[in-house]
């Protein structure tokens, strides 16, 4: 029997890992092949298990991460612009088009290395090898989708990585052998982590007010810290969380500390 795929789908700390790391490959990439700063956009979201075969070009890392390239004549775009020649230029003879294409792939082997590299951690590494298409069920457990755009919305290079394959790096842990001790979700649910905030108050500045802002100035929020803060858990995107409680700003061991003095049985909102 196979050991048991971790079911958790990935968090907002492991998309936060993620995007961090295409986007500071993907810079690094860009101005060492084209010079120039990228005003591409790197969109990260949960991603759905990758089950059926799509064209483009595939490059698969074991079972853990699939990378496709969409259309290849973006990538011959990307090495006319690294040769500093014009996108409307003819590449009509053998050897020019021999030459773009080796330029192609030496840029698609680096770019494929940088994300390794940016992405390992300890043991944890991502090798992608060419793949003519998707194997059905590469990747059959909750993934990561990266999708990265350059001129337009439509994306030129797509990422699915396996989200415990995330999880596990983020936290360094080591490569799990044999079957994994088995927990219940109520038990995983429990001991996982969520970050809880703490609204200390609002002020409100004319647009005037704001241009002027110095160091030393004192923004005056309208509200007695002793009577209490508000402990608040919020979502990505929410603009309003629910309240758990409330409690007393101080310090502790010589960090900023919240006292708890009430938590409320009904969450408000």
């Amino acid at each position: 029997m196979p050991p048991a795929r971790r079911w958790r789908p990935a968090g907002s700390s492991d998309i936060r890992w993620v995007s961090q790391r295409v986007q500071d490959a993907l810079q690094s990439w860009f101005e060492r092949w084209v010079s120039v700063p990228t005003n591409g956009k790197v969109t990260v979201r949960r991603g759905e298990p990758i089950c059926a075969i799509q064209h483009g070009m595939w490059w698969c890392a074991d079972e853990h991460a699939c990378l496709r390239v969409a259309d290849k004549a973006f990538l011959d775009s990307l090495a006319l612009r690294a040769l500093d020649l014009p996108q409307s230029i003819q590449v009509d003879q053998p050897a020019d088009r021999e030459l773009i294409a080796r330029l192609r792939d030496a840029m698609m082997s680096d770019l494929l290395k940088v994300l390794s590299d940016g992405m390992a951690q300890q043991s944890h590494r991502l090798t992608f090898r060419p793949n003519a298409a998707a194997p059905p069920g590469q990747l059959s457990s909750q993934t990561i989708e990266v999708r990265c755009s350059l001129v337009s919305d439509k994306p030129w290079l797509e990422i699915w990585i396996e989200a415990s394959w995330v999880t596990e790096s983020l936290h360094k842990e080591p490569p799990r052998l044999g079957s994994p001790s088995l927990v219940g979700i109520q038990q995983a649910v429990l001991d996982s982590r969520v970050e809880i905030e703490v609204n200390l108050g609002r002020c409100a500045l004319s647009a005037r007010e704001l241009c002027d802002l110095s160091i030393g100035d004192v923004l005056c929020i309208g509200k007695d810290l002793q009577s209490g803060v508000s402990l608040e858990l919020r979502r990505d995107g929410d603009a309003v969380g629910q309240t758990l409680g409330s409690g007393t700003p101080g310090e502790y061991r010589g960090n900023g500390a919240i006292s708890i003095t009430h938590i409320y049985s009904d969450p408000r909102p």
